[in-house]
């Protein structure tokens, strides 16, 4: 099975350099690196592209795309080079070097069409990041089984999910075929999910790989706790919702989100003085429902 994988770059010289690193350790051979850079500063693409031009394809855009775009122009042409799969990840990751002979290994059974590792914190070797992933639909939430627990057996089982996250996910290229690509009207986040939802509804299945593994950084280049994320996570979260929703669905989130969240966030940052993300938060919902 010929892999193509794409790693989206912005700003993040010193990750994917190493990320790029750890790749050139694995023992699956069929496979080929595009890396897309996202109108990084500082001539990112050329410096990538010089250290590593015999290891990967550098592909540099005029500016910042997005996340959904990005990867999207990779996946295309992933594809024209022939690609059975594409794995996304994040430039922000290190591979052990057996972790796509896992990943391949389950993904040639049908219906599998995506399939995800088990992904570790970078700086806490031995603690779960994602142990696979699900989605609460009346409160829209997507979680990833086991986040910020030690690592043990019970975090070990190939098990069908419903969430694969986009850091690292493995992409059938029949699932291109059949659901299309990352929708793009998601400004940032939500991407990965969505890209799931579909799936699942055209019946493939969607598993958790433990034997894979990956350690990642946990990039905080928008802030845990920014306006900007408040607001973008909020849009993208009810904009998701209004797309894949039956009527009763999205009566029994809306209470759920009114007398629920809206107050607890409300609560939250009034305590913590952060008026500016409350006001982040209250466009995200108003710029959600009317995209």
């Amino acid at each position: 099975m010929r892999i193509g994988i794409i790693i989206l770059n912005w700003n993040g010289l010193e990750d994917t350099k190493e990320c790029l690193k750890s790749l050139r350790q694995i023992t699956y051979s069929d496979y080929f690196i595009i890396v897309i850079d996202n109108g990084s500063d500082n001539n990112e693409a050329k410096q990538i592209s010089i250290e590593f031009s015999q290891f990967a394809e550098v592909i540099s855009l005029p500016k910042n795309l997005g996340y959904a775009k990005g990867n999207n122009l990779g996946i295309q042409q992933a594809l024209k080079k022939n690609a059975d799969a594409v794995l996304l990840l994040n430039n922000d990751v290190v591979v052990e070097k057996e972790f796509l002979n896992f990943l391949v290994q389950k993904l040639k059974i049908p219906p599998v069409g995506i399939v995800g590792p088990k992904i570790l914190y970078y700086h806490k070797k031995n603690k779960i990041w994602f142990g696979g992933g699900g989605f609460h639909w009346w409160t829209g939430l997507v979680f990833h089984y086991g986040e910020g627990k030690p690592d043990s057996p019970k975090y070990s089982q190939n098990r069908k999910v419903t969430f694969i996250t986009g850091c690292s996910m493995l992409i059938k290229r029949a699932v291109f075929d059949k659901i299309g690509y990352l929708d793009e009207e998601y400004q940032l986040y939500w991407e990965d999910a969505d890209f799931c939802y579909r799936a699942v509804k055209k019946g493939f299945n969607l598993w958790y790989v433990p034997e894979s593994r990956i350690w990642h950084k946990v990039s905080q280049s928008i802030g845990e706790d920014s306006p900007k994320r408040s607001y973008l996570t909020t849009k993208s979260r009810i904009l998701f919702m209004q797309k894949h929703l039956s009527k009763l669905q999205w009566l029994i989130f809306a209470i759920f989100f009114i007398f629920y969240k809206i107050p607890l966030k409300v609560f939250h940052c009034f305590i913590k003085g952060k008026l500016q993300n409350l006001k982040a938060f209250f466009k995200g919902i108003k710029d959600g429902l009317t995209y």
